[in-house]
């Protein structure tokens, strides 16, 4: 009896140091999944660009009635010999920006 008490007592004490020896390796470290950073800067990323896209989409449409007004204004000072070239090879046919300021107009809200 007294063995059998000195070896359980001997197993107790190397059970009780093998959880506070911080050279162990716990099973608990290596299953931790984690995702990789490129994925969170990506997901914050796309989260920004909705965002900002929304508030831009919002002051379209507000906004779609001075742009329409002033679309011709706007037409003659592409067209304009004052205009550099880099300016005026952001749109380069002025047809399509008719075009989407009267659609933007038309389809705005009341």
């Amino acid at each position: 009896m007294f063995f059998y008490l000195c070896k359980l007592e001997k197993t107790i004490l190397i059970m009780s140091n093998q959880s506070t020896n911080p050279d162990t390796l716990s099973n608990a470290e290596f299953d931790k999944t984690t995702l990789p950073t490129g994925i969170n800067v990506l997901t914050i990323l796309t989260f920004i660009g909705s965002g900002l896209q929304l508030l831009f989409t919002v002051i379209g449409f507000l906004n779609a009635k001075k742009s329409f007004e002033e679309k011709d204004k706007i037409m003659a000072q592409m067209n304009s010999a004052e205009m550099p070239g880099w300016a005026k090879s952001m749109m380069p046919n002025m047809d399509h920006y008719e075009e989407m300021v009267t659609n933007s107009f038309e389809n705005r809200l009341p």
